[in-house]
């Protein structure tokens, strides 16, 4: 009996022991553990990490109400179009077929303007490539379709060829209208059509953390004054756009100040299009897609695009005055003649350095009207 009483006893002194040092051991475990500081959590709450999202809405309408005009379009091959513009299956086993719908093709990047152009009574034509001997003959030449059109529009202009390149200034410096869709990586192709005119395209591409369409790359651009790319324009959402600069006049559209861009990370107001005399530029082609043509002020602009491309004037005495000087001038001013005649400019080659052009293959032969 005595045995057993004291092992309770041992049993109970232990007990109290254990929870004895238990408590003290939490006691001064607490009182030495620092107190946490309270961090803030904002960029946890919804109102702080929604992007600035642009409306969506409107129509896609044309001021002109003028003749019929013709549009030649070149989209480039698809190898040398864009990735983010899908390579579908054309309808039709012909060059210029148009495809639609889900197998898209690069004539996807454009429908919403060419359905524009064409649902107000223009045609619109495609140039699929440079010329070349075939089975049946010679292809046609860019200088062949343009011989009966009013404007030009590509969205590929470092595809084209050197001599494209000319013909396509040729045809601006006579009256015809041209509009490039200049993603990044286009830099050469825009500066031998835009140069003349003082337009030109930077490298890399613009991208906004701070202010944005939902995604850091789809960023808004605002006019920078009043001309015919912007009119009726309050913002525009590009998703993938490269700067375009403009020398003189500065750029039509430009994006915010905390826009940076991805060669330089350096932070500015960059201009995204340029409009002067004949040719406009846009550092983008997304804005023409169908999944962004009425985003923001997309659908403005689009149509603005098309009234640009129908409202020149081709006239047939330029186009009789084109390589009078044999071929050793560079055309190419945007439909503006400085004074005392055309002026002697060096050319982009392929290579990219600097060269006379001394061809005469670059003239463009054609019998133009004024409608």
């Amino acid at each position: 009996m005595n045995r057993y009483m004291t092992a309770v006893g041992v049993f109970v002194s232990v007990l109290l022991l254990t929870v004895g040092a238990v408590t003290v051991a939490g006691y001064v475990l607490a009182e030495e553990t620092p107190e946490q500081p309270d961090i803030e959590t904002d960029q946890w709450q919804l109102d702080n990490v929604q992007p600035d999202g642009a409306t969506e809405g409107g129509a896609i309408e044309m001021a002109s109400t003028g003749a019929s005009k013709t549009v030649v379009v070149h989209l480039g091959t698809p190898s040398s179009s864009s990735s983010s513009v899908l390579d579908g299956i054309p309808l039709q086993g012909v060059d210029r077929a148009i495809t639609t719908g889900s197998a898209a093709g690069r004539e996807r990047a454009v429908t919403t303007l060419l359905s524009t152009l064409v649902s107000n009574g223009h045609e619109v034509e495609f140039y699929t490539g440079s010329a070349g001997s075939g089975s049946f003959g010679d292809t046609p030449t860019l200088a062949d379709d343009l011989t009966d059109a009013d404007a030009f529009l590509t969205t590929a202009p470092t595809a084209l060829s050197t001599t494209e390149r000319e013909t396509v200034t040729a045809f601006a410096d006579a009256g015809g209208r041209v509009f490039v869709g200049a993603d990044p990586g286009e830099a050469r192709g825009v500066a031998d059509l835009g140069s003349a005119v003082g337009i030109y395209q930077e490298t890399g591409y613009l991208y906004n953390v701070v202010r944005n369409d939902q995604n850091y790359l789809s960023i808004f651009a605002e006019p920078a004054g009043s001309s015919s790319l912007t009119k009726g324009v309050e913002r525009a959402v590009f998703r993938g756009a490269a700067p375009i600069g403009q020398s003189g006049t500065g750029p039509a559209l430009v994006t915010g100040g905390e826009t940076e861009l991805s060669t330089t990370q350096r932070a500015d107001a960059y201009g995204v299009a340029a409009v002067s005399g004949n040719i406009s530029v846009v550092g983008d082609t997304s804005f023409l897609q169908p999944e962004n043509a009425y985003r923001a002020d997309n659908n403005v602009l689009i149509g603005n695009v098309a009234d640009f491309l129908v409202t020149g004037t081709v006239s047939e005495t330029a186009v009789g005055r084109l390589g009078d000087d044999g071929g050793t001038t560079l055309p190419g001013n945007g439909g503006m003649q400085p004074p005392g005649g055309n002026v002697t400019q060096p050319s982009i080659g392929e290579n990219g350095s600097a060269s006379q052009n001394a061809s005469t293959s670059s003239k463009v032969e054609m019998i133009s009207r004024n409608d």
